[in-house]
C-alpha cells in the first residue's frame, strides 16, 4: 500500500510539472505574439510586407516562423530567435514596452 501511495504522489508530480510546463510555453508564445502585434501596429508599412504575412489568426504553433523578417529556433516552435526588419520602408518606432 505505501509503495502504490509513493507512485500515486509521483505520478501527480511528473503530471504536475508537465502541466507547468505546457503553461509556460503557452504564456511565453503569448508573449510572443502580443510583441509581434505591438511591432506591427507601431510601424507604418507602405509596401505591405507585414500587413500580408503577419497574419495572427493562424492557431498553429509555429505560425509565427512564417512571417517575414522573423527568424527561429526551430519552424515548430513559436520561439524567436532573431527580427530582421530592415530594407523594407518601415516607417515609425519599436514600442517602449518591447524594447528591454
Amino acid at each position: 500500500m505505501a509503495h502504490s501511495a509513493k507512485l500515486v504522489i509521483a505520478l501527480l508530480h511528473i503530471f504536475a510539472w508537465s502541466f507547468l510546463g505546457i503553461l509556460e510555453m503557452s504564456n511565453g508564445t503569448e508573449t510572443v505574439i502580443y510583441c509581434l502585434r505591438s511591432i506591427k501596429e507601431s510601424l507604418e508599412d507602405p509596401y505591405n510586407y507585414l500587413k500580408y504575412s503577419w497574419n495572427f489568426s493562424n492557431n498553429r504553433e509555429g505560425f509565427i516562423c512564417e512571417f517575414v523578417g522573423v527568424e527561429c529556433w526551430h519552424s515548430d516552435e513559436s520561439k524567436v530567435l532573431n527580427i530582421r526588419l530592415s530594407d523594407m520602408g518601415l516607417k515609425g518606432h519599436f514600442p517602449r514596452e518591447i524594447e528591454n
